[in-house]
């Protein structure tokens, strides 16, 4: 049989996480790195192993008692917040359907997901916001603007399970997250740029008080010195992204400089850039070359 291969995009954490009512809220939203699954034959190699538990567990809810032969393939950091874990059970998720005759939607994929732990967005192609705890799609937008994100990620990890959830966190101010999802969604409608790094900042500001991430506010200051519209965090990781519009992409000579001479450039010692994407979980196709 063809060798199924499916891809699943991850994140430089989420743009925004906070409170809507009494559930959960956030969105992650995609970049140029990857999860792939590779579905073979039942009676591939030995080698071929399924990976990770979080994994087995998902592809158990589908195709419990079936032969898979899973591998997968990632550039994805774990413990970071590139939402590597969702990625990685998406993939495999949709390569285990299409090996029974199916082709799960986004939707399916989250809400199967979060049956194993908080889950991410990823998997839609539009920016969803969801709630990470069930998978319920909250609010979705068709408008796709045009960015890119200058990741910094520091050597330490943080495992999501470990945290308290915001809404048991005496910590985190509730209330005030309350105003998140509709700051998104105004900036969606208006199609503006502008706002949405600012919303993205104040997630990341309200969530500091939760799960601090060291030199923020200098990272903030360096977005508003060079108006960039905002950074964005992984709220339950150590990943901070400065989101860039294309034309700000030749500044980032002058960042890198001014970031050498800083300590934050001893923390966050991993830097790069990647475009955010809008491909969510990728149908099937044949691959004659390895996944890169």
């Amino acid at each position: 049989m063809r060798e199924i291969k499916i891809s699943c995009p991850g994140s430089c954490g989420e743009l925004f996480q906070g409170l809507f009512g009494e559930q959960e809220v956030l969105l992650s939203y995609g970049i140029d790195r990857r999860s792939c699954a590779a579905l073979q034959a039942a009676d591939a190699p030995e080698s071929v192993q399924l990976p990770g538990e979080k994994v087995r567990q998902a592809v158990a809810l589908l195709a419990e008692g079936d032969s898979l032969a899973l591998c997968r393939e990632s550039n994805l950091p774990v413990g970071k917040g590139y939402s590597s874990s969702t990625a990685d059970m998406i993939s495999c998720l949709q390569a285990a359907a299409v090996q029974r005759g199916q082709l799960l939607t986004a939707a399916e994929l989250t809400r199967l997901c979060a049956c194993i732990e908080p889950t991410d967005s990823v998997a839609f192609a539009d920016w969803t916001a969801i709630n990470p705890l069930s998978g319920q799609i909250i609010w979705q937008t068709d408008w796709r603007p045009d960015l890119y994100v200058y990741i910094l990620e520091p050597a330490q990890e943080q495992a999501t399970l470990d945290l308290v959830r915001m809404k048991d966190c005496c910590s985190y101010p509730a209330a005030e997250s309350q105003q998140l999802l509709p700051l998104f969604q105004k900036a969606c409608r208006q199609r503006d740029v502008e706002q949405v790094g600012q919303l993205a900042t104040y997630s990341a500001l309200l969530n500091d008080q939760r799960l601090p991430k060291p030199y923020l506010k200098e990272l903030m200051r360096l977005t508003e010195e060079f108006s960039f519209p905002g950074l964005n965090i992984a709220h339950s990781g150590t990943l901070v992204g400065l989101l860039l519009r294309p034309e700000e992409l030749e500044l980032l000579p002058q960042l890198e400089a001014r970031l050498a001479r800083s300590a934050v450039s001893d923390y966050y010692q991993k830097r790069s850039l990647s475009q955010l994407m809008y491909e969510g979980v990728q149908p099937v196709r044949e691959v004659t070359e390895s996944f890169e």
